[in-house]
């Protein structure tokens, strides 16, 4: 048969196909997600009711054995269950995957970004044995009041990650141990919790596994939350920064509230005198913001960390976890931000007070070790 006549004859199979309604599978993102769904649905739905549920799909996540496109189709499901941008969804059944509900496709954009994070992902702990402030960078979860802390860590001490977690002897965990005495043993990271929105990991899993280790140590600390809870999804929807710093530094940290809050507890003169005292002595000082900030640049409900004071200018240099650049369009002040590089920036320390709403500042009293 020549291959004019060849594909005549492909062209008529396919036109049968279509009219003994047997069409040509598609190969649509959408359908692409969904096929994967459902080819996983009967095992993450651990009840049998026929509905994808949060603790269903948490237990998918952290679950070794699912790898590659189901991975990220779990990842997917359980990162949306609480992002705040996310459409209303009705109930997470097998038809609905197949159906023609429009939010369906903000699932199939969030699948996108799920596989490029998996196939992206570092295997290695650290790329580099000492970090840089760059490199500790906040991903989309809501934990800027660790990242913060971690890079006022590393400002300090570059190499202090590389002595805080350790492949333990099984191969199979890390262990953290904090500078307070807690030691977290935490499971390699899945497929699954890579795959979710989180930290970058250009410079290795070194961020991820710290948030891992922290929700871990939040599930297992309380009394409250599930003990078989998603830990990624404990750390990343908001915490404590107080916390965090005595966590990441051994000692107790000292809290003010400043002019942006209710009860401000502390003058200009007081907070120049500790601010300078804590930085000559090398302590980790972080700042918040209340949740709403109307200086371009600066986010609101946000966690900073302090890394500087010019006293001559009497300006204060703060870092943003996110990392980012601003350019204000005017002169810089209040008005129209503050210029900021790699989430550098400086202010003069009486709009930082009319700005922020805390400031937390290690103490030099040793903290005693947790078990």
């Amino acid at each position: 048969m020549g291959r004019r006549a060849l594909g005549v004859c492909v062209l008529s199979l396919l036109a049968t196909a279509l009219v003994w309604g047997q069409p040509v599978p598609s190969s649509s993102p959408k359908e692409q997600f969904a096929n994967i769904v459902d080819a996983n649905f009967g095992s993450w739905d651990a009840n049998d009711n026929g509905i994808l549920e949060d603790a269903e799909l948490a237990r998918a996540v952290q679950d070794p054995k699912m790898t590659g496109d189901a991975a990220a189709a779990a990842a997917t499901l359980k990162s949306v269950l609480k992002n705040k941008k996310a459409p209303k969804f009705p109930d997470w059944t097998r038809d609905f995957f197949h159906g023609e509900d429009p939010s369906v496709d903000f699932l199939v954009r969030g699948y996108r970004s799920a596989r490029a994070r998996l196939a992206n992902a570092s295997s290695e702990l650290l790329v580099e044995e000492n970090l840089t402030l760059p490199q500790c960078k906040q991903g989309s979860l809501g934990d800027c009041y660790l990242v913060a802390a971690t890079g006022a860590a590393i400002n300090r001490d570059p190499g202090v990650i590389r002595k805080m977690i350790r492949l333990d002897s099984d191969l199979a965990n890390y262990v953290v141990t904090y500078p307070d005495g807690a030691e977290v043993k935490v499971p390699a990271l899945t497929q699954g919790e890579l795959a979710m929105g989180g930290a970058g990991t250009r410079s290795g899993l070194w961020l991820r596994i710290l948030e891992k280790a922290w929700g871990v140590r939040r599930i297992t600390g309380s009394k409250r939350l599930n003990p078989n809870a998603e830990p990624i999804d404990v750390m990343g929807y908001g915490g404590s920064i107080r916390t965090t710093f005595e966590a990441m530094s051994g000692h107790p940290v000292k809290s003010y509230r400043l002019g942006n809050s209710r009860g401000a507890n502390v003058t200009i003169d007081e907070l120049r005198t500790a601010i300078q005292e804590a930085l000559g002595a090398h302590r980790l000082i972080g700042a918040s913001t209340p949740t709403k900030v109307e200086v371009p640049g600066i986010n609101g409900n946000h966690a900073y960390a302090v890394l500087g004071f010019d006293a001559k200018t009497d300006e204060i240099q703060v870092w943003n976890p996110h990392v980012n650049r601003f350019k204000p369009k005017d002169t810089p002040g209040l008005k129209a931000g503050y210029p900021t590089s790699e989430g550098m920036f400086s202010m003069p320390l009486a709009d930082f007070i009319a700005t922020f709403g805390g400031i937390s500042i290690e103490t030099e009293q040793a903290k005693p070790s947790r078990s």
